[in-house]
């Protein structure tokens, strides 16, 4: 994300649930693009947790946060 905002770096790969990619991230993908066209968002759809390592992705959105090595933001409860 520090690359993303310093404009080094204009891609983010992005790993999570597929219902959630389905039913609430596509959705708004246009209006993403609108805001941030710079911005090089692919989506890597997971249907299980994932293994978490940047050769997966940068960031991930999952129910349970990593154990180790990377930084977690509580998103919302249910």
């Amino acid at each position: 994300s520090q690359r993303l905002r310093e404009g080094e770096d204009d891609k983010i790969r992005l790993a999570l649930y597929s219902s959630l990619a389905v039913k609430w991230l596509i959705p708004r993908l246009e209006n993403l693009r609108q805001l941030h066209p710079e911005i090089d968002l692919s989506l890597n759809m997971m249907a299980d947790e994932p293994e978490f390592s940047d050769r997966v992705a940068d960031c991930f959105i999952t129910a349970y946060p990593p154990k180790r090595n990377f930084v977690k933001e509580f998103l919302y409860d249910e």
